[in-house]
């Protein structure tokens, strides 16, 4: 670890890559959180009965790596239609800055909540006049319909990427190569700035203020390898487990070799205590700290390495379902990392940050996922629920699935990454031999918490 003592060599002012760092970090977080808030899935089918996870759909082995060894039964591959890209190339945002239509939540929302689906009914845009009243004993900013995005309590978010999955099995033994995409975001204001942005309140004399965040971000390939198989005996004919009677225990395992490609943490700190008079003679003495470390390809192309692990067990009997699965277990990168710290020079006022530490190990975790569900299925119908422990919230998904003559019926709910219940239901059926799959479901603004209705299709081969 080389510790570098701040010279004049190594001071930048106002660094642009502060401001990218934490900007990336963000939008990292708000789309991998958007995807959670969603209902985690491509497959419609999936969708329509809320997200929720069985071994019926390839996307969960992802959470329970012992599904890999449970026979396909009624599993087929899914291809989802991307409607929703076509949607907004059809219509896409301004992106000019210089014209009146340009609105910059506009574009936040649509980075946050990537178009992979149809959407039918939009959030409300953000678009209204800050208004500033200033006086030498006063200050207050209405920010108008802005201030929605103001969070009211300690805001948190993340999620996390890891499919799709490409690779091989022969008799239990699997291996593949697939991206693993973490990031979380979290951001705090003093309830005194909290009220002044978005209850419009006026900034009070000699009363502190402070706002304070921290992000991670970190991204890598990940190589895994395993064995999945049935621990008790084996049905005869590869009968169904879902569907029989007898008591069918499977268990699985995969080791991951970890190759990171970027890292990227900051904690931002911006604080201040107002004067007697606002505006008086006293200047309003603002304070900014801020410590990142990053990681990027340099004289290393892989400038990190780590290790990790998923096990996972499932067990059916007479219809019944029930599994756990833990992915990203014991999971962590060692990075050749850099660490700058950043703050307001006070004789200049500008931010100025200084490179504190150059080439030292720094270990970034990766937060573990746990997934427990539970289904039973009689008379062709399927009842189905999960708890799930992600990266920031623990959630959960409930669907319900019956057969209505040649179609299949979908109802589903879940709790999203953001805290907020949504609804989905769909249909499924078959066009020659191809399968269709259809779903409508709720979605949440993750900047707003604004309600929006989505579109869902996919076929099944």
């Amino acid at each position: 670890m080389t510790v570098t003592p701040p010279t004049e060599e190594n001071v930048k002012r106002n660094p642009p890559v502060l401001a990218c760092i934490l900007f990336l970090v963000f939008l990292t977080a708000a789309s991998l959180g958007a995807a959670t808030a969603r209902a985690a899935s491509f497959d419609a089918r999936r969708i329509g009965m809320g997200g929720v996870v069985l071994s019926d759909y390839a996307d969960a082995q992802d959470r329970n790596v012992a599904f890999k060894a449970v026979p396909r039964g009624n599993l087929r591959g899914c291809i989802p239609l991307p409607l929703g890209i076509v949607q907004v190339l059809a219509s896409p945002p301004e992106l000019d800055p210089d014209s009146d239509d340009f609105n910059l939540l506009e574009l936040a929302e649509l980075a946050t909540n990537f178009p992979v689906f149809l959407r039918l009914k939009s959030p409300d845009v953000i678009e209204d006049d800050v208004v500033i009243d200033i006086a030498r004993d006063r200050l207050r900013i209405d920010l108008g319909d802005i201030s929605q995005v103001v969070p009211e309590e300690p805001f948190k978010l993340g999620g996390l990427l890891d499919q799709p999955t490409g690779g091989f099995s022969v008799k239990g033994f699997f291996a593949g190569l697939s991206p693993l995409v973490v990031a979380k975001t979290e951001l705090d204001l003093s309830p005194t700035l909290e009220r002044a942005l978005r209850e419009g309140q006026d900034f009070l004399p000699n009363t502190a203020y402070f706002l304070k965040g921290s992000g991670e971000a970190q991204a890598a390939l990940a190589l895994g390898y395993g064995y999945a198989r049935r621990v008790n005996a084996v049905l005869d004919g590869g009968e169904d487990p879902r569907r029989s009677d007898d008591l069918a225990v499977y268990a699985g395992g995969k080791f991951k070799y970890l190759m990171g490609f970027a890292y990227a943490n900051s904690a931002p700190l911006i604080s201040f205590t107002t004067p007697d008079t606002i505006f008086g003679e006293d200047p309003l003495d603002v304070d900014f700290t801020n410590v990142s470390t990053t990681s990027v390809p340099g004289e290393s192309a892989i400038p990190g390495q780590g290790t990790g692990l998923d096990v996972g067990a499932a067990a059916f009997m007479a219809g019944y379902e029930v599994g756990l699965g833990v992915t990203n277990m014991m999971t962590k990168i060692h990075w050749e990392a850099d660490r700058d710290l950043a703050t307001i020079n006070d004789s200049t006022d500008e931010v100025e940050t200084h490179t504190v530490a150059e080439n030292f190990d720094y270990t970034s975790s990766v937060p573990a996922i746990v997934v427990f569900n539970v289904a039973k299925r009689w008379a062709g119908m399927t009842l189905a629920f999960d708890v799930e422990k992600g990266v920031t919230r623990t959630t959960f998904h409930a669907g319900f699935e019956m057969p209505v003559r040649d179609v299949a019926a979908r109802t589903g709910m879940w709790l999203d990454a953001n805290g907020k219940l949504q609804f989905a239901g769909g249909a499924g059926f078959s066009l020659w031999k191809v399968g269709m799959d259809v779903a409508l479901f709720t979605s949440s603004s993750v900047l707003t918490g604004e309600r929006a209705v989505d579109l869902a299709v996919s076929f099944r081969l």
